[in-house]
């Protein structure tokens, strides 16, 4: 049975409403389409809660960016080895702006006999634009219940259609788990950023 969100660890997001802001403002954009980076330590408890954010661009309209993100396994880390995913209706919403709410439970077997399980609360929304020509869109996610060994962990991907077939992405996520640094926080979201950029060329 899965634990909630663990004792003083304060959630980010309430998932029974639509998520329309940032965690973060987004950080300037570089020059040249080069990547941004920002990171550090939280200022909150639980301590050694390490946040960082990336901005960069890929090259590809910001509906495909969407296709890829709805999908799991866009951003599933190679160490999971097991994943169930369900969708939430959204008709509650009255809201063809909300795009999607699914919570995915992960599964890591680092050792023979032992299992490390827990879910995530995804939500997509639409900010800016129509259905079929969307201009900004921001996603939201957090750990809801699990392991002990991820205390907190939460962030937004934000999507903004930049015309001629090219999307501005910023993201930020602020984590305290078990063996994980700022400097892996970072390259966490560099490989999101990396794994679109390929996932397109393809």
């Amino acid at each position: 049975m899965l634990t909630t969100q663990a004792q003083g660890s304060a959630g980010c997001f309430n998932f029974s409403d639509k998520i329309v802001k940032s965690l973060k403002e987004p950080i300037a954009p570089g020059k040249n389409h080069e990547n941004i980076i920002q990171s550090g330590e939280l200022s909150i408890k639980p301590e050694g809660t390490y946040w960082a954010a990336v901005r960069g661009e890929v090259a590809s309209p910001i509906g495909e960016i969407l296709k890829l993100l709805l999908d799991p396994q866009t951003t599933l880390s190679h160490s999971v080895s097991e994943m169930n995913v369900h969708d939430f209706p959204l008709a509650g919403f009255h809201d063809d702006h909300y795009l999607a709410h699914k919570k995915i439970h992960q599964v890591v077997k680092p050792f023979l006999f032992i299992k490390v399980e827990w879910d995530t609360d995804w939500s997509f929304a639409r900010l800016e634009g129509s259905a079929d020509k969307p201009k900004k869109i921001l996603v939201a996610y957090e750990k809801t219940a699990g392991t002990s060994h991820i205390e907190h962990l939460c962030g937004n991907i934000l999507l903004q259609d930049l015309g001629k077939d090219q999307t501005d992405i910023f993201q930020y996520e602020e984590v305290k788990a078990t063996r994980r640094s700022e400097k892996d926080t970072v390259q966490g979201l560099l490989g999101t950023l990396q794994t679109l950029r390929e996932k397109i060329k393809k």
